[in-house]
């Protein structure tokens, strides 16, 4: 018996963007001008995101919209100032129609739950602290500053 289609996930986009993820989320979080805390809080709500809803999978063609939602939220949520999501859209390389569906979709599917408490955030922050300090192959460290 074949297994049943897999569920389409409106962050699912036709082809994988030319960018390295890696980049895209360089490029996202250095245009945005945003508190270093949001890269924190959107982990969360990435997390949360892939948890409650495990048809929503995580490859080449959902990664780079989810992390641009994923982020946008929590700029406008943590941070007192923010762009406009045509902005955001332009940053992202996504239609604007797209990220503001994207967003109500992303908001939906969190059932509104933005705030993060003090432990869990400190949770997420150790665990990109952690990941950042990796040896990258070769020996070198990936961490902030690292020659």
């Amino acid at each position: 018996m074949a297994a049943p289609p897999a569920r389409k996930s409106v962050f699912q986009c036709a082809f994988p963007p030319g960018v390295r993820i890696q980049d895209y989320i360089a490029r996202v979080l250095r245009y945005a001008r945003c508190h270093e805390g949001c890269a924190v809080v959107s982990l969360v709500y990435l997390d949360r995101l892939l948890k409650r809803h495990p048809w929503i999978t995580v490859g080449p063609l959902t990664c780079h919209r989810l992390v641009l939602v994923s982020v946008v939220l929590a700029i406008k949520f943590w941070d007192d100032t923010y762009y406009s999501n045509s902005f955001y859209s332009k940053v992202g390389g996504v239609q604007l129609k797209d990220l503001n569906n994207l967003e109500k979709t992303y908001l939906q599917l969190l059932d509104y739950r933005l705030c993060v408490d003090p432990r869990e955030y400190e949770e997420y922050r150790g665990i990109i602290m952690k990941a950042a300090q990796l040896p990258a192959p070769g020996g070198k460290s990936i961490a902030p500053g690292a020659a």
